[in-house]
């Protein structure tokens, strides 16, 4: 009798606990999937912004080339080149330098 009635009170039982333990799996899923949704977002939030400063990088550094090739196009004429150095001229004068005062 005692063996009928353990059976019955663990039959009765047993459904409330797996209940509960469906329910802590259920949550602990929900958490997990949170947190894949959170690292997701923030992935690609930080591989947007890497990507747009490469491009902003790119972008910059083809502005300032193309303004370096218009450059040249002012119709300037090219500078003269430089004189030749004239010979030093000795002075006249061979004396010896005095102080005046």
């Amino acid at each position: 009798m005692k063996k009928y009635l353990f059976l019955l009170v663990l039959l009765l039982v047993l459904p409330f606990l797996l209940a509960q333990k469906i329910k802590v799996s259920s949550l602990v899923q929900q958490r997990v999937k949170e947190k894949i949704t959170r690292y997701t977002h923030n992935h690609q939030r930080q591989c947007r912004e890497e990507a747009l400063k490469k491009a902003a990088r790119l972008a910059d550094s083809l502005m300032l080339e193309y303004a370096r090739s218009k450059l040249d196009t002012a119709n300037l004429p090219a500078l003269p080149p430089k004189p030749a150095k004239p010979n030093l001229l000795k002075p006249k004068d061979t004396t010896e330098l005095k102080p005046l005062f």
